[in-house]
C-alpha cells in the first residue's frame, strides 16, 4: 500500500492541526485527511476547500503556493 503525506484537519474546520505520513486508507475519527501533494503545508496553516490551497491566514490571503504575481510556485517549468 502506498503512503501519502496528509494534512490533518478537524471535520468542518480549516486549521491544519498536524501533517502526517500514512497509508492511503488511513482514517482518524473526527478528522479529515487532505493529501498535501506538492503543496507547502505545515501545522497552523489553513486549508481553503474552494481552491484546495493551504494558507498562512484564516482569510485565505497569504499562501506560499502562489508568487506575488499570481503564478503557481510549484508548476513545472
Amino acid at each position: 500500500m502506498m503512503k501519502t503525506v496528509f494534512a490533518v484537519i478537524k471535520n468542518d474546520q480549516t486549521l491544519v492541526e498536524n501533517v502526517i505520513v500514512a497509508e492511503d486508507d488511513f482514517n482518524i475519527d473526527g478528522y479529515t485527511l487532505i493529501p498535501v501533494g506538492d503543496l507547502y503545508c505545515q501545522p497552523g496553516m489553513f486549508f481553503n476547500l474552494k481552491d484546495k490551497i493551504f494558507y498562512f491566514d484564516e482569510e485565505f490571503l497569504n499562501s506560499p503556493t502562489y508568487n506575488k504575481d499570481g503564478t503557481y510556485t510549484t508548476q513545472n517549468q
